[in-house]
């Protein structure tokens, strides 16, 4: 039997018509009935649910729900990247998505790619000779890809910047305030600003400047992460250092035996020498309550956060107002 909120009514009704999909796991059910109900509840306590008004209906929300999925083996999953309500992998050169989807950030295109990078409320993947298709949200021209190939692409709220041929670096999209370098080893993106790692291993970073994101500290980097507040990047001695907002603790993680970093809006996960996750910052969704696995791979976004397990499992913690940690099950 199931509790229906339709107009403010509350219905006992065992034969809801369910629009979307009806799953459990392990104590969390997501049972959504898009645009004439969508009804929620949970056997797990903990589970947390909101109200909200849409178009004269009532809609309920479960929020924090962690998921898990498993996928055949760790080298088929070639990646992973989060957006602000969406997720996307790539398994064997196909991408899958879930969440969010107002603007087709989860409706992908088919090809064989060999990486994926996700913005706000789109998405870009590349193939192996260096072909771009992108999808989702296009009201700055987030679609209007380059015309050489890429090698690497990273993505903001309304853009992109990627490096192709010749190191050469190429943003599309709306521009962001400031002037790129024009070659560069490695380029990532917040929401409204950029940092690359140049040909000389320094770093240089334009756009908004938000807290001091834009102020990248002088010497060799070997490598460097954004999130939408925050930026990270390893030394020449191969100690991470950070900068940028830290209201929230994002720019002072945990960093000594940090492998790789992963940035999100105001929270980041790090992989550290025994493969374990310590996630950092702010914690309002639950996107720092990362489960006790060893990791090859994680990923941060607006205020969830995902993995793959060195099990191949896929797992996604915080918030999951739009399904973003809902992994679809083989």
């Amino acid at each position: 039997m199931f509790f229906v909120l339709q107009y403010g009514q509350i219905i006992l009704n065992s034969n809801a018509i369910l629009k979307r999909k009806y799953r459990m796991d392990w104590g969390c059910i997501n049972i959504v009935i898009r645009w004439y109900h969508l009804l929620t509840f949970a056997p797990n306590g903990d589970t947390k649910s909101e109200i909200f008004l849409h178009e004269y209906h009532l809609f309920l929300l479960l929020l924090a729900c962690t998921d898990i999925a498993k996928v055949p083996s760790p080298s088929s999953t070639q990646g992973i990247d989060l957006g602000n309500a969406h997720t996307c992998i790539i398994q064997d050169g196909s991408i899958a998505c879930w969440g969010g989807n107002l603007s087709g950030e989860s409706t992908p295109p088919e090809g064989d790619f060999v990486g994926l990078a996700l913005g706000a409320y789109h998405g870009c993947a590349w193939t192996d000779t260096g072909d771009v298709s992108c999808w989702g949200n296009n009201s700055s021209g987030q679609h209007e890809t380059p015309l050489i190939p890429m090698q690497s692409i990273s993505c903001g709220a309304n853009q992109c910047c990627g490096i192709g041929e010749g190191k050469q670096l190429i943003c599309w999209g709306d521009p962001l305030i400031g002037v790129s370098p024009e070659y560069a080893n490695e380029v990532h993106m917040g929401s409204s600003h950029a940092c690359a790692l140049g040909l000389d291993n320094s770093i240089e970073c334009w756009g908004n400047d938000f807290d001091g994101i834009l102020s990248a500290p002088g010497g060799s980097f070997s490598s460097l992460a954004v999130g939408d507040y925050h930026n990270c990047a390893w030394n020449e001695n191969q100690i991470p250092v950070c900068w940028g907002g830290d209201f929230y603790s994002q720019s002072t993680p945990p960093l000594e035996g940090t492998k790789t970093i992963a940035l999100g809006s105001f929270h980041g996960c790090l992989l550290d020498q025994q493969d374990l996750a310590r996630c950092f910052g702010w914690n309002d969704q639950g996107q720092l309550d990362a489960p006790a696995e060893e990791w090859s791979m994680l990923s941060a976004g607006g205020q969830h956060s995902c993995g793959i397990s060195s099990l191949g499992e896929i797992h996604c913690w915080g918030q999951n107002s739009a399904g973003q940690c809902d992994v679809p099950m083989d």
